[in-house]
């Protein structure tokens, strides 16, 4: 997965698109978005909005990810 692909991230039964970019404003308002931190970590987020309330996940849940 590259800069500009999109994956799935899933959570239990919930499942959602989200766009491998750079910073938060490569998304629109409440869309999915992920990029790597300065200490090389995958952030998975949403612009202006909860993405852990969406998924229902808490700290230490794991999470799948998938090609779209």
């Amino acid at each position: 997965i590259k800069k500009g692909d999109k994956f799935l991230v899933q959570f239990g039964d919930k499942k959602y698109e989200v766009l491998l970019g750079t910073t938060y404003g490569d998304v629109p308002q409440g869309e999915w978005v992920a990029f790597f931190t300065a200490e090389g970590q995958l952030k998975i987020a949403r612009q202006f909005a909860s993405a852990v309330e969406l998924l229902g996940c808490r700290e230490g849940d794991e999470i799948l990810i998938t090609r779209k």
